[in-house]
């Protein structure tokens, strides 16, 4: 091999190599919504998974155009991601309002070219379009599982006998 061949390779290859490090990375742990899918060369700067968690959103507008919000409790998934260079506001938010409705999703709040709520049974999907980035919720509404126990009555016998020895006394 020719050395200015050989030279050429390795120009390439460091510059392949300068190019995979210069891409962005999704923030650890994150991974991409079951749901939607985020709008191509975007990145995850962060997120949210919560097995349970209260979300607030906007569903509507009352008779004097006052936007009207209502809160969600159930499963919960939040991403923070950034675009990639020159989208618009417009541009992200066509893209999930027409992903949204082709999916079967019902618009119930839009506020062009910056805010969508939808729903598809009991899962909630809000965007928060900012251009060079957007917040994505996702909320599937379900109880909450109880996982802790009281036993008021153990209580109540464990002042009693607090009581008998002198510890507590009647504020009344």
């Amino acid at each position: 091999m020719s050395l200015r061949l050989r030279i050429l390779f390795l120009l390439a290859t460091l510059l392949l190599t300068f190019n995979l490090f210069a891409q962005e990375t999704d923030a650890e742990g994150c991974k991409d919504s079951p749901i939607i899918t985020r709008m191509p060369g975007s990145t995850i700067h962060s997120c949210e998974n919560k097995e349970f968690e209260q979300s607030e959103m906007p569903v509507g507008k009352d008779a004097e155009g006052n936007v009207v919000n209502k809160t969600f409790e159930g499963e919960y998934h939040y991403w923070d991601m950034g675009t990639r260079e020159g989208m618009s506001e417009i541009q992200i938010f066509r893209n999930f309002e027409n992903a949204l409705k082709q999916s079967g999703f019902t618009i119930v709040y839009e506020s062009s070219p910056t805010e969508i709520t939808a729903h598809k049974g009991d899962t909630w999907y809000m965007l928060e379009s900012k251009g060079s980035f957007y917040y994505q919720t996702i909320l599937t509404v379900k109880e909450m599982k109880q996982e802790v126990t009281a036993d008021a009555s153990s209580l109540s016998d464990e002042v009693e006998q607090v009581r008998a020895r002198g510890g507590v006394r009647d504020s009344l």
